[in-house]
């Protein structure tokens, strides 16, 4: 399973029908991980071969999924070395910090 950071990808299926829907890039890429006080993330390239869903239940744990067609892509991030990524479809999974009021998205 490939990891960066606090970013893990998982080996997954996209959920049925309309459980899931497709996410837009944003300057040519796509963030699967934001961090709210640098401004740092993880991304990939949006190239055809690759693209990115988000799950209906946004506010759960889960992320969103990756998917590769064809080509590895790299995984990119300001403070961590590249992560090539292989073909395949992927959940993706951010790191959370606990606080016994409510889980928060790690921030670097």
């Amino acid at each position: 399973m490939p990891r960066q950071g606090d970013v893990l990808l998982i080996p997954a299926t996209l959920p049925p029908g309309q459980d899931c829907n497709r996410v837009l890039s944003k300057g040519g890429r796509h963030i699967l991980a934001l961090g709210e006080k640098s401004g740092h993330h993880h991304s990939v390239a949006a190239t055809p071969d690759v693209a990115r869903y988000r799950p209906d239940d946004a506010g759960g744990v889960r992320q969103g999924y990756l998917v590769v067609e064809r080509e590895p892509v790299l995984l990119e991030h300001q403070e961590h070395p590249p992560l090539t990524v292989r073909p395949g479809t992927y959940e993706v999974r951010q790191q959370r910090t606990y606080t016994p009021a409510a889980p928060q998205p790690h921030s670097d």
